[in-house]
Parts: structure tokens; sequence; C-alpha cells
């Protein structure tokens, strides 16, 4: 699990995350820019973005290039709070038990991405003109490095 706090900035680019406990990536407060990574199979969520507790200051996370998150205990990518994620480039959301996508307040897929979602969509998904919220078809299973 890669847990990033409030002030701090996490890249994760090619690579392959998994958690047989908790959470794979948890935000909180923090910025996280994950970019041709492989999230899953994971106990809980697979990307969990929040406020800070103690400062309040809104988690953010951006899912770039070829993104899978998929085999999650809980949703695939959950935004609690004042929290947001961007969904850019080719990103693959599987829904695990508690949905696909949850977002308290926000979650934007930008100009230009394709974004398929397999599962339940709960909260504020704003999409970008042109392109689709949730789409039926299935990208391959990422193939990337650990």
């Amino acid at each position: 699990m890669a847990v990033v706090g409030p002030d701090a900035r996490l890249s994760v680019v090619d690579c392959h995350i998994t958690s047989q406990t908790g959470a794979g990536v948890v935000v909180e407060g923090g910025e996280a820019m994950l970019a041709n990574a492989a999230i899953g199979p994971v106990a809980g969520v697979g990307i969990l973005v929040a406020d800070d507790l103690e400062s309040g200051e809104p988690g953010r996370a951006r899912l770039d290039g070829a993104t899978v998150v998929q085999n999650c205990g809980r949703e695939g990518v959950a935004a609690v709070g004042s929290a947001r994620v961007s969904l850019a480039g080719t990103t693959r959301i599987e829904g695990g038990r508690g949905g696909a996508v949850r977002a308290a307040r926000g979650t934007l897929v930008e100009r230009g991405a394709l974004v398929v979602v397999t599962g339940r969509v709960d909260g504020d998904v704003g999409v970008v003109e042109g392109v689709p919220q949730a789409c039926p078809m299935k990208l391959p299973t990422y193939a990337g490095g650990e």
C-alpha cells in the first residue's frame, strides 16, 4: 500500500500495486499521479482519495496513461470529502463489492480521455465534452512491468 499525506506528492509510473490487507493507494491531503499503473488485487479500495483529517486539505489524484484498477475488495476509486480525482489517458476501472467509482464531490473525466468503467458509479462524476462516462467495452488486462 502507498500512503500520501498532506503537502506530499507521489508519482507511480509503470508500476503494479497490490495489497492483501487494505487499499492500494491512499491519498490524504496530498497529491498522487499514477501513469501506466496497475492497481489490484487489493483487499480494500483500489485508490482512496480523501481530505487530511487534521488540516482538512483535500487530497488530489490523477490517473493517466494506461492505468488499470481491478480486483478490488471495495470500490475501484473513491473520492471522499472535498477530494478530487482526474481521469485522463486510457483508464479502466472495474468495480468491486462497493462499485466502480464513489465520488462525494468530484471525479472529472478529462477531454480526450478514454475511460472504461465496469460496475456502479455513485456521486458526482463530471464528463468533459465528448467523453463517455461509462462504456461496456473491455480493455485487455494490464501487462506492464511490476
